[in-house]
């Protein structure tokens, strides 16, 4: 199986052509003053390019940084993304990014990087992060809602597959609960991350609250 999945060609879902309007649309509808702040985001990207399920939280960065995740929020209703893609064909994924606000002397600059940051130290701030494009039913079986809140980790291969999930913080996690639902995330597929056009390992990070 993961041979087979190795074989596969993997073109990830990006802002390429669309990330300058991003970018312009945010600073047009915000006045930025000399702030910085951070604001990470996920969008479902459909095999059209069109973005869905968008969801963007503050890291840092104040009442400002929240003006900010606004006008990010309107600007992603009007642009496309180019679509990923598997073996030449389009495909639906979560596509993960963050803008940066940067401040220095002038005032404060935006970026936008193809990633929620987890590499950076690694491979720097323009790797793109892996895209989930199959996961598996989320497995609840000793789970109770409202009692389960934790943070997984997992270890994305270079050819998609995860490697290894572990649970790095975790609140009235029963042992039946975590079984569940760590069966379910190692059927879960995604286009491996990217440095310089090249697929590596990477790590991502899921935060279930239900």
């Amino acid at each position: 199986m993961q041979n087979a999945h190795a074989d596969q060609k993997f073109r990830p879902a990006s802002f390429s052509h669309d990330a300058l309007e991003l970018i312009e649309g945010i600073q047009f509808s915000t006045k930025l003053e000399k702030i910085s702040g951070e604001i990470k985001c996920s969008a479902t990207v459909n095999e059209h390019g069109k973005l869905s399920s968008k969801r963007c939280s503050v890291g840092k960065g104040g009442s400002a940084a929240w003006k900010v995740r606004k006008s990010l929020l309107r600007t992603l209703r009007k642009i496309k993304a180019e679509p990923a893609m598997v073996n030449d064909s389009p495909i639906s994924v979560i596509l993960n990014f963050r803008v940066v606000l940067k401040k220095d002397s002038k005032g404060s600059e935006l970026r936008l990087y193809p990633n929620q940051g987890w590499d950076s130290r690694k491979y720097g701030d323009d790797y793109t992060q892996a895209q989930q494009y199959k996961d598996g039913h989320r497995g609840r079986a000793g789970c109770h809602a409202g009692e389960t809140k934790f943070v997984l980790k997992l270890v994305i291969s270079d050819t998609g597959l995860p490697n290894q999930i572990d649970v790095v913080q975790s609140e009235s996690l029963k042992e039946s609960c975590k079984k569940g639902f760590v069966d379910d995330l190692a059927q879960d597929k995604y286009l491996p991350a990217f440095v310089n056009g090249k697929p590596v390992e990477s790590n991502t990070f899921l935060f279930i609250d239900f």
